[in-house]
């Protein structure tokens, strides 16, 4: 999709101005008219119905970046850390970006201030920014994170923020390096007025690996980077049960949504892996509907939206809450496509 409007990102939490989580608006689509409405994000209930059911991803952020010095570049920046590991090494992305390009095999990085030094080893292959990482002494690196770590922040957000920030309402599986940040608003009284619609919950989870594709990788892409997904037997039937019975699934964020669709068909609990990337002409075989942030139309995340609503009503969706004060990013405005 095309950046064709002017967007503001929500640098920090409503509760950074006084509001509360949830006071944040609502923009909702309408898959089947193309019908566009702007409400508080309060008022979610009033488009969803008796019976639907609303699938949360229940894993939490953990810390996954520490400050470094690139000694050939003779520069500082930080490493961002992955979820994958192959043969022994870690994912990361050196930062600031441009590091990424201007490092070589057999560079190394000292952490800071551990001084732990690891080693590029080659790039992925697929993504080209990212690294894998020769980590020496695993358990010194560890040690280090546990002690320095902290996580990932990009340059919307002017400072680290506590933790407390960062936590959802579902969240309880520790293994996330990006925030799945959808369920952020949905506090108690938001879901007791969902509740007494007749709305149900069922978890499921997906550890985010790290960032976003760039423009230039994902239109050659045909995958993400992988990741861990599970869903347990008591969840997996009550999603089943919710769909046989005439209610609509709808995923709470990106992430809950990719790891429907991986589970989708197979009908049981499982604990796996996921490289699914949803783009426009991706057949639903489970989801109805997403509940989302607004995201930015030159990442990969938007093609997973425009996967359920064609670019143009997205689009000027889009413009319009632009337009309305609309805030993009992980503590910004909400969007309901069903």
């Amino acid at each position: 999709m095309k950046h064709a409007f002017e967007y503001v990102s929500a640098n920090l939490p409503p509760e950074f101005y006084g509001y509360r989580r949830d006071e944040v608006k609502l923009l909702s689509i309408d898959r089947r008219s193309g019908l566009v409405s702007q409400t508080p994000f309060t008022s979610i209930h009033q488009f969803l119905r008796a019976g639907d059911i609303l699938v949360f991803n229940n894993s939490t952020l953990v810390p996954s970046s520490l400050d470094a010095y690139y000694p050939r570049e003779g520069r500082y920046g930080r490493l961002n850390f992955g979820t994958g590991a192959m043969r022994d090494m870690l994912l990361c992305e050196p930062r600031p970006r441009e590091m990424g390009r201007e490092i070589e095999a057999d560079d190394t990085a000292v952490l800071l201030p551990s001084r732990t030094t690891v080693r590029f080893v080659e790039r992925h292959g697929l993504f080209h920014r990212y690294w894998w990482l020769d980590m020496g002494d695993y358990t010194q690196f560890r040690s280090a994170m546990a002690q320095y770590g902290r996580y990932i922040r990009y340059d919307h957000i002017p400072f680290d923020l506590p933790p407390s920030y960062y936590v959802s309402p579902f969240g309880s599986v520790p293994g996330s390096v990006e925030y799945p940040s959808a369920s952020r608003p949905f506090t108690q009284r938001v879901l007791c007025a969902l509740q007494k619609k007749g709305v149900q919950t069922a978890e499921i989870t997906l550890h985010c690996n790290i960032s976003s594709l760039e423009p230039e990788e994902f239109e050659k892409a045909d995958r993400l980077l992988d990741e861990e997904y599970a869903v347990t037997e008591a969840n997996a039937a009550r999603i089943l049960a919710a769909a046989r019975e005439g209610g609509r699934v709808l995923a709470v964020g990106t992430s809950a949504l990719r790891a429907l669709e991986s589970w989708a068909g197979k009908d049981r609990a499982i604990h796996s892996r996921t490289e699914l990337y949803i783009r426009p002409g991706f057949g639903f075989r489970i989801a109805d509907g997403l509940i989302t942030g607004m995201h930015e139309p030159n990442g990969s995340h938007i093609d997973l939206v425009a996967a359920f609503a064609d670019d143009s009503t997205l689009m000027s969706a889009y413009s319009t809450a632009a337009d309305l004060g609309f805030r993009w990013h992980e503590f910004g405005d909400i969007t309901l496509i069903a």
